[in-house]
């Protein structure tokens, strides 16, 4: 768990690149800009024991995207923010989109 006792929250798809911190009541106490991202289709969040976020770029309700991508944040704590990209495939699409029965 991050150590300053917040929550964080993003916004789904073609929102801005933000993440919300928030206090343990829900009020919005900061809208952190994360650089070198882009929201394309985030959909999920998590974080490591390192104080390091994960902001998952996934989406593909259309089954067209080729780029997939999970942003590693760190630095959120300290306000130093570093950002690195995981990219990755599913290793079982081969068409985009693929057929309807597949």
């Amino acid at each position: 768990m991050l150590s300053d006792n917040k929550l964080y929250a993003i916004n789904d798809s073609g929102n801005e690149n933000v993440l919300f911190c928030l206090n343990t009541k829900g009020k919005v106490l900061q809208k952190i800009q994360i650089p070198e991202t882009k929201n394309i289709d985030w959909k999920d969040l998590a974080y490591d024991h390192k104080d390091n976020i994960y902001v998952g770029d996934f989406g593909n309700n259309s089954n067209s995207r080729k780029d997939l991508y999970i942003y590693k944040i760190s630095g959120i704590l300290s306000n130093s923010i570093s950002v690195s990209k995981i990219e990755f495939a599913y290793e079982d699409q081969k068409k985009f989109p693929p057929k309807k029965k597949n």
